[in-house]
C-alpha cells in the first residue's frame, strides 16, 4: 500500500511539473497573491524605484505637437527624490530603451555626436541610477555609437545575455549584475540585480548594428548568475527588457520571457520588465487575449512583476520587506505600485541641464525643407492616404523599387500647408529605420498582403465599417502595412489568408510568376512582424537584396532622412488621394 501511495505521489508531482508555464503560474498565483503582497511588519525594508522605455523623454516637451508635457525623466526625478527621502534604503533602476524615440535622441545620435557624454545617459548619471539595462532600441544607431555613449557613463549598464562572439563572455561594455549593500539596525542586506535584454534583437536590427555580439536566451543567463551568487546575497531582483508572454500574441518565441524567467528563477524576489510599454503592478491582473485572468496581482510564477509603462509617465515602486532569521535575511513581503508623474513639477536641475541641448535641437527641427501645396491631414491606419503614400514614394524613389510597403506610425501626424519643417518629418516617421529593396514574386507579394490583411477583423457581408487590430485586437498598428505601386482590395468577409482580391500592377492582374523590386524598412527585412517568414524567406532561404541604404549612405540612409531629401528634391509636394487599398465585405 505504501508503494502504491509513493507511486501516486510521484505521478502527481510529475503531472504538476509538466504543466505549461501559464498553468503553473495560475496555480502559484492562487496561493502567492494572498501571501507575498501582504504589507506585513518586517525587520527592514528596501525600496526599489524604476523607470523603463524612456525613449528619449528626458525633457518635458512633445516634439510632435510642439507643446510642453508633464511626462519625462525630469518629472519622474521629482517623485524619485521624494521617495528616496522617505525610504533611505533604495535602489534606482531602468529597464532599457533610452537612446531612441525623440528628435532629442536622434539629433545627438546621428547629427551632432561631438559630446563626451551622451546627454540622455548623462541624465541617468545626474539622477544617480544604480543600474540601467540595455534595451533593443539602444542598438538602433549601431554598436559603435552605443560604445561611445557608454564610455562617458558612470551608471552601470546591464546585459547578462549580451555575449562577445569571440571571447564567449559578457560584452565588456555591460555587466551581468550589480550588488548593492544596505545598512540596517540588524545588519547588512545585500541585493543582486541581474539585467537581461530580449534576445530577439537580430529579428529587427541590421547585423552591422550589433556586429560581434550574440544575444543568448535570458533564462540560462539569469540562472547562471543566480547559481554563482546563491548563498552570497540576500535577495535577487531580475531586470529584464522584455514583457510577459501571452499565447497567441507572440510572433517571435523569445521576444518576451518574463514567464520563463520567473519559472526558472524562483529565487527572485521581484522581476521588473519593460519593452511592451505596459503598466503592471499588484493592483492589476494580467489577462490573456480573451481577457481571462492569467496572473493575479501581476504575480508570475510566484514572483511579483512590476512594469512602469513608457516615456517617464510612471515611476514604479516595489517595497521589499526583510526579516532576519537564523540563516540570514529573508524576503517576507513585496508590495508594488506605479506612481503617475502627471501634474508633478519637473526637477529644475534636470531641466537646466537639458535646456541647451533641447534649444539646439529645436533650431535644427524648425528649419524649412520645402513646401506643402495644401495640408496633408491626419489619417487612420487602414486606408491608403497621402502621408503613407509620401513615405512609400520616397522609399520607391531611393530604393529604385517597383513597390514599397509602410505602416502609418503616427495617427496624429500631419503636414500643414506652407513651409515644411524637419519637425513634421520626425512626427511622420518616428523610427530610425533603414531602407532595403529586395526581389519578390507575385506569389510572395500576395502572401505579404494577405498577412497584412489579418489586421482587419472579420466583418459580415455588406458591412461598411470595420474594426481593426486582428484577432482579439492582438496585432499592433505598426504591423499593418500598405503597399504602394499596386492596387488591391481587402475583402474582410473572407477568411484570413483569402482576402486579397483585384490585385493589379499597372492595370494588369498580378501573376504568381511576376517579379518585383520591393522596398521595405529594415524592421520588416530582418523579420519584424513575421512578414518575411510569411513570404517564405528565412535564414536558409534569404531574399535577394537589391539595395541597402545603411550600407550605401550610413545614417543618411535612415528612411526619415530619405523622406526629407525627397521633399528637398521636389521643393513643393501635394497630397495625393487614391482609395487603395479598398476595404470591403462582400
Amino acid at each position: 500500500m505504501k508503494t502504491i501511495r509513493l507511486i501516486a505521489l510521484s505521478l502527481i508531482f510529475a503531472l504538476l511539473f509538466s504543466l505549461p508555464l501559464y498553468a503553473a503560474g495560475d496555480l502559484q498565483n492562487s496561493v502567492v497573491a494572498s501571501v507575498v503582497t501582504n504589507n506585513i511588519q518586517s525587520d527592514a525594508t528596501v525600496t526599489v524605484l524604476t523607470t523603463t522605455d524612456v525613449h528619449g523623454f528626458v525633457y518635458p516637451y512633445d516634439y510632435n505637437t510642439n507643446q510642453a508635457i508633464d511626462n519625462s525623466l525630469a518629472e519622474a526625478y521629482t517623485i524619485i527624490q521624494s521617495e528616496q527621502t522617505t525610504y533611505k534604503n533604495n535602489l534606482l533602476l531602468d529597464a532599457g530603451d533610452t537612446l531612441q524615440g525623440t528628435p532629442l535622441a536622434s539629433f545627438y545620435n546621428s547629427i551632432d555626436t561631438s559630446w563626451q557624454t551622451h546627454p540622455l545617459f548623462a541624465v541617468y548619471d545626474l539622477m544617480h541610477y544604480d543600474a540601467v539595462c540595455i534595451g533593443n532600441h539602444d542598438f538602433n544607431f549601431g554598436k559603435k555609437l552605443l560604445e561611445k555613449a557608454r564610455s562617458g557613463l558612470r551608471t552601470p549598464l546591464l546585459g547578462a545575455n549580451i555575449i562577445d562572439s569571440k571571447t564567449k563572455t559578457t560584452w565588456n561594455q555591460v555587466a551581468p549584475y550589480i550588488i548593492k549593500r544596505f545598512e540596517t539596525p540588524k545588519g547588512v542586506i545585500t541585493v543582486a540585480v541581474i539585467g537581461t535584454v530580449t534576445p530577439a534583437i537580430p529579428n529587427w536590427e541590421n547585423p552591422g548594428n550589433y556586429a560581434g555580439l550574440t544575444f543568448v536566451d535570458q533564462v540560462p543567463a539569469a540562472r547562471a548568475v543566480i547559481d554563482k551568487l546563491k548563498g552570497k546575497v540576500d535577495a535577487f531582483i531580475l531586470l529584464s527588457h522584455s514583457g510577459v508572454e501571452i499565447n497567441g500574441a507572440e510572433t517571435i518565441a523569445t521576444e518576451n520571457e518574463i514567464v520563463r524567467l520567473t519559472a526558472a528563477c524562483p529565487e527572485a524576489a521581484l522581476i521588473i520588465g519593460g519593452h511592451k510599454h505596459q503598466i503592471w503592478d499588484e493592483s492589476k491582473t494580467i489577462t490573456d487575449l480573451n481577457k481571462q485572468p492569467l496572473y493575479i496581482n501581476s504575480i508570475v510564477n510566484g514572483v511579483p512583476y512590476l512594469s512602469p509603462g513608457m516615456f517617464g509617465k510612471f515611476v514604479g515602486e516595489a517595497r521589499l520587506g526583510f526579516d532576519k532569521t537564523a540563516s540570514g535575511w529573508k524576503v517576507v513581503s513585496v508590495n508594488t505600485k506605479n506612481i503617475p508623474v502627471s501634474g508633478v513639477a519637473p526637477d529644475k536641475k534636470i531641466v537646466a541641464f537639458i535646456q541647451p541641448y533641447h534649444d539646439k535641437v529645436m533650431k535644427y527641427l524648425n528649419a524649412s525643407i520645402g513646401d506643402a501645396a495644401t495640408t496633408f491631414p491626419p489619417c487612420d491606419f487602414t486606408a491608403d492616404n497621402p502621408l503613407v503614400r509620401l513615405i512609400n514614394q520616397s522609399m520607391m524613389y531611393y530604393g529604385k523599387a517597383d513597390l514599397s510597403s509602410s505602416a502609418n506610425f503616427n495617427k496624429a501626424a500631419t503636414i500643414p500647408k506652407g513651409a515644411i519643417t524637419r519637425n513634421s518629418m520626425y512626427s511622420l516617421y518616428v523610427y530610425e529605420n533603414y531602407l532595403y529593396t529586395i526581389k519578390i514574386t507575385g506569389a510572395q507579394l500576395k502572401k505579404f498582403l494577405e498577412y497584412s490583411a489579418r489586421y482587419i477583423n472579420a466583418a459580415p457581408v455588406g458591412a461598411t465599417s470595420f474594426t481593426v487590430g486582428g484577432p482579439a485586437n492582438s496585432i499592433p498598428s505598426y504591423n499593418y502595412d500598405i503597399v504602394e505601386g499596386v492596387t488591391y482590395t481587402i475583402n474582410a468577409a473572407r477568411p484570413v489568408g483569402q482576402r486579397i482580391e483585384q490585385l493589379t500592377f499597372k492595370n494588369r492582374p498580378v501573376q504568381a510568376t511576376d517579379t518585383f523590386s520591393f522596398a521595405m524598412n529594415n524592421y520588416r527585412y530582418n523579420g519584424g512582424g513575421g512578414f518575411m517568414n510569411a513570404m517564405g524567406f528565412d535564414n536558409d532561404h534569404p531574399a535577394e537584396v537589391l539595395y541597402d541604404s545603411q550600407k550605401q549612405l550610413g545614417d543618411e540612409g535612415q528612411i526619415r532622412n530619405l523622406i526629407m531629401n525627397y521633399i528637398i528634391l521636389k521643393k513643393v509636394i501635394t497630397p495625393q488621394y487614391e482609395a487603395n487599398p479598398q476595404i470591403a465585405a462582400r
